[in-house]
């Protein structure tokens, strides 16, 4: 964990290096993250163990709730990096952003579910209700990817319900608001404390990473 927290220091150091201008009007560099899990581990040890002052960079980690969130934060100039899926980022640059993803610190999609006793296996979600962070983040992706590998629709088969995300998703859940939802590692064992069921969205080793670092490009694209 040592070495990923000084080599994510180093890389921002290294990336920033080539657009200070980025952030020359603060005093600091802001980096957003939407959840808690180990996707975002790398930038908290960098953190805790003043790696940042190490490499000469004085780094703000902050806490912005759900994806989308963060990018629309990005694009109004709140910060200078998130640390999020690709969905969002995707999701924007269609509409016409130029948000460029420069790395990732972990290369598997790690997402979980949560869900009532009474689900037993995903299939059970069949006239049941979902419940994920909001639309167009990377928890509405992974429910979506989840409902389509086990030949479900969304929206038809099984209701899609915003939750905001985070504990407000285990909250929904345990309280009987939805029948399952999608959450990261943390909400998987707080979900685990309260008596859900949970499983893996995916086996380890599918290409679809969950957390991305980004920032806007340098050199936007001419139209």
């Amino acid at each position: 964990m040592k070495v990923l927290g000084v080599a994510f220091a180093v890389f921002v150091a290294l990336s920033h290096v080539e657009a200070p201008a980025l952030a020359n009007h603060r005093q600091s560099i802001r980096v957003a993250y939407p959840s808690l899990g180990l996707p975002q581990a790398p930038l908290w040890i960098a953190s805790a163990a003043n790696y940042f002052n190490e490499v000469g960079l004085r780094v703000e980690s902050l806490f912005i709730q759900n994806s989308s969130t963060v990018i629309q934060s990005m694009l109004s100039d709140e910060i200078d990096y998130a640390m999020v899926g690709p969905a969002p980022v995707v999701a924007v640059d269609l509409r016409g952003a130029d948000i460029v993803m420069i790395a990732t610190t972990i290369p598997t999609l790690i997402f979980y579910v949560i869900a009532r006793p009474e689900i037993q296996k995903v299939e059970d979600l069949k006239g049941k209700s979902l419940g994920f962070g909001r639309f167009g983040s990377n928890t509405d992706f992974a429910a979506r990817l989840l409902l389509e590998k086990y030949g479900l629709v969304a929206n038809k088969d099984v209701a899609m319900i915003q939750t905001v995300g985070g504990n407000a998703t285990v909250l929904a859940v345990s309280t009987g608001k939805v029948h399952a939802g999608i959450t990261t590692d943390v909400g998987m064992l707080e979900g685990k404390k309260l008596g859900l069921r949970t499983f893996r969205l995916q086996r380890p080793g599918n290409p679809i990473c969950p957390c991305r670092l980004c920032r806007q490009a340098l050199f936007p694209q001419e139209p």
